[in-house]
């Protein structure tokens, strides 16, 4: 039993990392990693969807933020977390980018 549940165990992290970094360990684009994201929370983005404005409670929005700023090693402004300002995907995809850009220059976090 304990053999099992240690091989469920392995699997799923496995299946996690072949998410996040695909067969070869390359790290994978930011909006295919943000949609994993979704996609892990309970909440699918489909191609076209993504300017569509997003339907999620506020756990889920939390969450989804929450794993973003763990993925990207990014932190997400105080004041950018609001439904106003990350209405859809592609607000969010746009800071994360932004976010992302600003770090790798070493720039702080002004969105």
């Amino acid at each position: 039993m304990i053999e099992q549940r240690f091989k469920t165990i392995l699997q799923d992290k496995y299946s996690d990392m072949m998410d996040r970094y695909g067969a070869r360990g390359v790290s994978k684009s930011i909006d295919q990693r943000i949609k994993i994201i979704f996609k892990h929370n309970g909440y699918a983005i489909e191609d076209g969807e993504e300017s569509v404005q997003l339907q999620l409670d506020s756990l889920q929005f939390i969450s989804i933020m929450c794993d973003i700023e763990n993925e990207f090693d990014i932190s997400i402004p105080d004041e950018v977390l609001s439904g106003e300002n990350l209405g859809t995907y592609t607000d969010i995809f746009e800071m994360v980018s932004k976010l992302c850009e600003d770090k790798q220059g070493g720039v702080e976090n002004n969105v």
